[in-house]
């Protein structure tokens, strides 16, 4: 007999209710968004995104007396949840708010630093150390210096603009690019910034000169393979924004790592 699993942990909106207590000026933004006619209080994820939004761009400059009581609101309910086993709702803390927060703070410039104020218990702490890792990898949280580097950041050696480009097999894909500046014979990757602290790269395998009349006119072999049928250059080829490059003397982490996937 095949064992049995238990069911999912379901969640609404009524299990975050003390942290929205918490943070009281975030109450006329709350009803607003309760009295919207597609409001559904199962989509947990979403409305605690909208908090960490106000907390970010309300309550930490205008509002920071509300900082304490929410902090101590987090690690009670991070608390019960592990006493519960309630990993589900642990997850939307973490996820929902605590990365929601890096994600506001990104928005509008704001140094991760600003935010700890709320990390005041160690189980805060904790969900926090995994956020931070998420969302900036290769990097561990320091309260003063903030996402903090593990391994040395690569240099920045020139700019290439890709004007074309084809896949050449399942590892490889060969551009055409032209070398806009910088020193081509120091760089070993290819890379675009995705988002704040975080690069989409790929390891230079082989450059070769289009005509000898044009020197900058440039063939580049790059690794980049194709995973589970999906070929990530079908969304990173122009003519779309992301003609510009810059070439790097090294990856955005190191080799032996990426970003943990696991949720």
């Amino acid at each position: 007999m095949e064992d049995e699993t238990p069911d999912e942990e379901s969640l609404s909106d009524e299990d975050w209710a003390a942290i929205r207590a918490a943070v009281p000026s975030f109450a006329e933004r709350w009803r607003a968004i309760t009295e919207e006619s597609t409001y559904d209080g199962t989509l947990t994820f979403v409305t605690i995104h909208e908090l960490a939004t106000h907390v970010v761009e309300n309550v930490i400059c205008e509002r920071p007396e509300e900082l304490q009581s929410l902090a101590e609101a987090l690690e009670y309910e991070f608390t019960v949840a592990a006493l519960h086993d309630r990993e589900r709702y642990a997850g939307l803390l973490r996820v929902g708010f605590l990365e929601g927060l890096i994600e506001a703070a990104d928005e509008i410039g704001m140094p991760l630093t600003r935010l700890v104020p709320l990390l005041r218990g160690s189980r805060t702490r904790e969900h926090w150390h995994a956020a931070v890792a998420y969302k900036r990898p290769g990097r561990v949280w320091d309260d003063r210096r903030g996402a903090v580097p593990t391994f040395v950041l690569p240099h920045a050696v020139g700019t290439i603009e890709i004007r074309c480009g084809r896949r050449l097999d399942d590892q490889r894909v060969l551009l055409d690019v032209r070398l806009v500046s910088g020193d081509l014979s120091r760089a070993r990757y290819i890379r675009r910034e995705a988002g704040k602290d975080f690069w989409t790269d790929y390891r230079i395998l082989n450059v070769s000169q289009r005509s000898a009349d044009l020197p900058d006119e440039l063939e580049l072999e790059v690794e980049s393979a194709v995973l589970d049928g999906v070929d990530p250059w079908d969304y990173l080829l122009p003519p779309i924004d992301e003609a510009f490059w810059q070439l790097a003397d090294g990856p955005s982490w190191p080799e032996r790592e990426s970003p943990n996937e696991e949720r």
